[in-house]
């Protein structure tokens, strides 16, 4: 516990919580401050979708999904909805579409793009 004697205004106790992070801070009803080491659970999903908006930046967006993967997630799908385009991300794997299916008087039909990736 802190310095009782001490008591901190709401801005030194928001900045002593940004300070020390990896603390799970309370404030009893006597307004003592008590700091315990905090555990987190590394959970991360095997799947996200980000669709961008309007305001959303390419470079930003695809950087936020590659740190997505680089955390684990196995599969992520970047919509960019102004483009009509899709990035596909998955471990270990280049961004990029790796098939596209056909529509209209080509429905069901399906191209595997990885073999043209591949020999690029």
């Amino acid at each position: 516990m802190l310095d009782p004697e001490h008591p901190f205004t709401e801005d030194e106790y928001f900045a002593f919580c940004m300070a020390n992070s990896t603390l799970r801070i309370e404030r009893t009803a006597q307004g003592e401050i008590d700091g315990t080491a905090a555990e987190f659970l590394r959970l991360v999903p095997d799947f996200v979708a980000e669709l961008m908006s309007p305001s959303d930046r390419l470079p930003i967006a695809r950087a936020k999904m590659e740190e997505w993967i680089a955390n684990g997630v196995a599969l992520g799908w970047l919509i960019d909805g102004d483009a009509q385009t899709v990035y596909v991300c998955r471990i270990g794997k280049a961004t990029g579409v790796t098939s596209l299916p056909g529509d209209g008087r080509i429905a069901g039909f399906m191209l595997d793009l990885t073999a043209i990736w591949a020999g690029l």
